[in-house]
């Protein structure tokens, strides 16, 4: 539990300084995102793989939790919004995934928490990745039309 306010309390005041100093949330580039998910994705691969290796710490069992759940959270948002059309519409660099490559980076990061959280018990990574999974879907489902999958639901009183 304590790790758990450890970990919101810096969040908060990052937050909090962020937004008195430049008077807005969120990333101010493109490179932003990419940037977060990047140092989420390490994070979790560093306390994944102390896991998978069976390191018996204290400081990483008081952590791991606070770790899978925050860092998943930030994680799968940076990648959601990597993956969006409205965000990201067009190619800004040469470099840049194609909207069916991002969308695939996010599919498979969740598989992979999936997996990884079922497997070696890690149930706030497995948890997190249900209920981005289910963000994920509700929102691809926003962008079909839906004539085209469903049948419109009539009321015929």
């Amino acid at each position: 539990m304590l790790s758990f306010c450890v970990a919101f309390t810096l969040a908060t005041a990052s937050t909090l300084t962020r937004l008195l100093r430049h008077r807005r949330i969120g990333f101010e580039d493109r490179d932003g995102a990419v940037r977060c998910a990047v140092a989420s994705l390490l994070l979790l691969s560093g306390f994944t793989a102390a896991k998978i290796a069976a390191i018996d710490n204290s400081a990483l069992h008081t952590f791991a939790s606070p770790v899978s759940v925050l860092g998943s959270n930030v994680l799968f948002l940076a990648l959601m919004i990597i993956a969006s059309k409205y965000t990201y519409p067009a190619r800004h660099n040469r470099r840049a995934l194609s909207y069916v490559g991002r969308n695939i980076l996010m599919v498979g990061a969740l598989l992979l928490a999936w997996g990884f959280g079922f497997v070696w018990g890690m149930p706030g990574m497995s948890t997190t990745a249900t209920v981005y999974a289910v963000l994920f879907g509700m929102e691809k489902y926003v962008y079909c039309p839906l004539t085209s999958f469903v049948e419109p639901i009539r009321a015929d009183l």
